[in-house]
């Protein structure tokens, strides 16, 4: 099988294509998220087949080198005392780096400031040059800044500590218990592929997971190999719709 390269919206596309094997979509959060923050015209439930699930990962909490903040209560007393002046960057509208940022603001009790962008690769260069305050990111897309000291990671999610970033403690540590979110990845496809071909897929990806050299250049990004079948990615999906559902309605996020 392979990969085609599909410009967006990549899982409409995705879910209107021949269930044939050949059109993959990747799905985790952002999937999840928009079946509850954006009319679509498919149905992440019934238009896209789960397949399997590849890692896992706790987003990084960052901010500029030359930001006053060195924690969480660092930042939730500078949010305080400029309430709607603390900006954030995001990767995308309704993702990840968005709710959590959201979901920071109603846990801390403080209101910053939405910058969003298209993509994370633009977000950090800003980040990285003063233009935004923080940024909720992936580990893929800062740990490399992280280590040349070209970004400070304040906080991880999720309930233990990230091996790429020993040092950095959780949002529970801090305080912020609900900001444990720990987020994975996964591939998917157009409902109605053979459960054969389905088969077939996931027990390939089974194996490139289970790789040494995978593993090494996942824990090296700050991701988790975390391999599931197509049933159990079906549920993963299904709990992470109900839960960013929650996250949308307690913080008020509304579709653009």
């Amino acid at each position: 099988f392979v990969f085609r390269s599909i410009s967006v919206p990549v899982s409409e596309i995705a879910a209107k294509s021949r269930p044939d094997g050949y059109t993959l979509v990747s799905i985790g959060a952002t999937l999840a998220a928009n079946h509850t923050l954006v009319k679509t015209p498919y149905d992440a439930l019934k238009d896209i087949a789960p397949i399997a699930t590849v890692l896992s990962y706790e987003n990084v909490l960052v901010v500029p080198p030359a930001s006053p903040v060195n924690t969480v209560a660092d930042l939730v007393a500078l949010a305080k005392a400029k309430p709607g002046r603390v900006t954030y960057g995001t990767s995308s509208f309704g993702g990840p780096t968005h709710l959590l940022a959201e979901l920071f603001n109603v846990e801390a009790g403080v209101k910053t400031l939405h910058v969003p962008y298209k993509g994370g690769g633009p977000a950090v260069t800003d980040l990285m040059g003063g233009h935004i305050d923080m940024f909720f990111s992936n580990p893929a897309n800062v740990a490399a800044h992280i280590r040349d000291g070209r970004l400070r990671a304040i906080a991880v999610t999720g309930k233990s500590r990230v091996a790429a970033f020993p040092d950095t403690p959780t949002f529970a540590e801090a305080g912020l218990p609900a900001m444990a979110l720990t987020n994975w990845q996964g591939v998917g496809g157009p409902a109605g592929i053979p459960k054969t071909i389905i088969g077939r897929i996931a027990n390939e990806i089974q194996k490139l997971v289970a790789q040494p050299d995978t593993i090494e250049v996942l824990k090296k990004l700050g991701f988790e190999p975390y391999y599931n079948g197509p049933e159990k990615t079906a549920e993963l999906l299904k709990a992470d719709i109900i839960k960013y559902a929650r996250i949308i309605k307690v913080a008020n996020i509304r579709s653009q």
